[in-house]
């Protein structure tokens, strides 16, 4: 039994859904026939608290898109450069085929070994 003007504390907890802005009402009762409501020093006279859950998260930010650091520029170097290489060994067949039309004669691998 409390007297008046006895404050005592109760603590409790409470697990609830992940609905955001949900309204909790806490109303205090009791079995006991004695067990009235009396005005609180809080103005709090029907023995009721409200709460509210959290509001929801804001939305994660958009993933920006990544930036360009330069891969496609690998690409361009190997064509460039197989390019050239099919240029080169055009340009050395064409080459020596005009040295040997003009009665010289080229030295190939085959008479070296």
């Amino acid at each position: 039994d409390l007297d008046v003007d006895e404050v005592v504390t109760i603590t409790y907890s409470v697990t609830v859904g992940d609905t955001p802005n949900a309204v909790l009402r806490n109303v205090v009762t009791s079995d006991d026939e004695r067990a009235v409501c009396v005005d609180a020093a809080d103005g709090n006279g029907d023995c009721t608290t409200t709460h509210n859950t959290p509001s929801a998260p804001p939305p994660p930010p958009d993933k920006p898109e990544l930036p360009d650091t330069g891969q496609g520029v690998h690409t361009w170097i190997l064509l460039v450069g197989a390019a050239l290489l099919v240029g080169g060994f055009m340009l050395s067949s064409a080459t020596g085929r005009r040295k040997e039309t003009a009665g010289e004669r080229s030295v190939n691998l085959d008479d070296l070994l």
